[in-house]
């Protein structure tokens, strides 16, 4: 099963039975290059399951800091993501849900990153122009490129110095971006 996508297209729904489903071809997909024989269906189970719980994930250091500053600060945030239905929980039991207006999360709306369609439906959402909003991303295409074709300044957020010839404006830290919104 191809796990590939149009640019834009919404990955979980290009295969029958949705995200569910493209996990288990992603799950598939990995035994198969590692030349390795376990099962996949409880493969699939133990990992779905895992990665619907807040422990497997954190939160950088300079994230709440950061959050809670702009919020203070009267900084509407928003989150666009290219997951699956489950991240507006992981992002409650994380407790950061608080500091956004609003969660756009690309299986529900079944486009994804750099479609800017995401951006606008997110933006209308919010009740702001393209322009005046700023976009804080980690990947050069999905996140800048995006950004930028739905007419929204962007940032670069390169933690680990990955993207140097990246022509974005770039950050390193949240803490970073203080200096630039605020």
């Amino acid at each position: 099963m191809q796990l590939e996508t149009e640019s834009g297209a919404d990955r979980y729904g290009s295969v029958a039975g949705g995200e569910r489903a493209w996990w288990g071809a992603f799950v598939r997909r990995v035994l198969h290059r590692l030349d390795h024989d376990a099962a996949w269906e409880p493969l699939l189970d133990e990992l779905y399951a895992a990665f619907a719980r807040a422990e497997v994930w954190r939160a950088f250091s300079d994230t709440r800091p950061a959050l809670a500053t702009l919020a203070e600060r009267g900084v509407t945030l928003a989150v666009i993501s290219n997951w699956d239905r489950r991240l507006p929980r992981i992002l409650d039991d994380l407790e950061l849900t608080g500091y956004f207006a609003t969660i756009t999360v690309s299986s529900v709306e079944g486009v994804e990153k750099p479609d800017p369609e995401i951006f606008r439906r997110t933006l209308d959402r919010l009740g702001v122009a393209p322009h005046r909003a700023l976009h804080v991303g980690d990947s050069p295409r999905e996140d800048c490129e995006g950004a930028a074709q739905a007419g929204l300044q962007t940032v670069l957020i390169d933690r680990y110095g990955l993207f140097p010839g990246e022509p974005w404006r770039r950050i390193t830290s949240l803490a970073e971006l203080l200096d630039l919104v605020l």
